[in-house]
């Protein structure tokens, strides 16, 4: 009987120690903000995981600099609708080597 709660009681603690140590991984279908820099200012942008985010005219066309979020990856597109040339950026700060002509992005966990 004492051998059995050793046991069990071995076995809870190091189930414990992996279920903390393990880090939360991004639910795909979440989402996140990214920082979208112009000329004049930057802006939150929310972005769904997965799904394509037009810019509005305000941005399109006019970003200097962007800030992609730890542990994702956003690719920026010259068209609306994810079309058109794309350039990949991964999390951290970016000035914008798109010649500030993107039109829509899709961002995803890396």
């Amino acid at each position: 009987m004492f051998n059995s709660k050793v046991i069990l009681a071995s076995t809870l603690a190091a189930l414990v120690s992996f279920t903390v140590a393990s880090p939360a991984k991004k639910s795909p279908d979440a989402g996140t903000t990214i920082i979208v820099c112009t000329g004049t200012g930057c802006l939150p942008i929310s972005v769904s995981f997965g799904v394509c985010t037009n810019l509005n005219d305000a941005l399109s066309g006019g970003i200097t600099s962007v800030q992609v979020p730890d542990g994702l990856i956003c690719t920026f597109f010259e068209g609306f609708g994810c079309s058109g040339a794309p350039i990949s950026l991964p999390q951290g700060t970016w000035d914008f080597p798109f010649d500030k002509q993107a039109r829509s992005l899709n961002c995803s966990p890396q």
